[in-house]
């Protein structure tokens, strides 16, 4: 095992991508430090830590096998097909879903947290976050039921507008 090293000045400046590419096509470098030479290379045949804090990262190289590329035609058609109206008012219901069951884990959270053991400040800052919650939870609400009444209106059939209902849904999921 080699000792923990801190980063040298020159090594902090070096950027992430700069690493990577060393990871990857550096096969050649080697261990210099002992007095035996050693011949594994010090990017593919080593595990790599780091830690900053209280986090560690660890990089080792693994190689994969292309099997097979495939290149695109030159012009890619696409065929744009408006959404059901039933697949959307679905796709609505699951998401609604989704995002109530992680509002509910974020209460739960929320709840652990609070103890008699905070300070003033702390305890303001929690009761900023949980009314921030609150206040986005009522937001997505509010627009889960305005995007379920435009689709339940029978003034929504045209593709036209079942896409813009259906890129309304794109967007929030994003």
């Amino acid at each position: 095992v080699t000792p923990v090293v801190a980063l040298s000045n020159e090594s902090w400046s070096m950027s992430f991508a700069k690493y990577l590419e060393l990871r990857f096509y550096g096969h050649q470098y080697t261990r210099r430090a002992n007095a035996e030479p050693c011949g594994h290379s010090i990017h593919h045949d080593y595990h790599q830590y780091f830690s900053y804090n209280q986090m560690v990262a660890s990089f080792s190289y693994s190689p994969i096998r292309l099997l097979e590329v495939c290149v695109p035609l030159p012009k890619i058609f696409i065929k744009r097909q408006a959404p059901l109206k039933v697949s959307l008012l679905q796709d609505l219901k699951d998401f609604f879903q989704k995002v109530s069951q992680v509002y509910l884990a974020v209460d739960e959270r929320l709840a652990s947290l609070k103890t008699d053991t905070f300070s003033k400040t702390r305890e303001e800052k929690m009761e900023d976050i949980f009314a921030q919650k609150e206040m986005e939870e009522g937001e997505f609400k509010t627009w889960t039921e305005k995007m379920q009444a435009r689709l339940l209106s029978s003034s929504v059939d045209t593709p036209q507008q079942l896409q813009s209902v259906f890129e309304s849904l794109i967007a929030k999921k994003q």
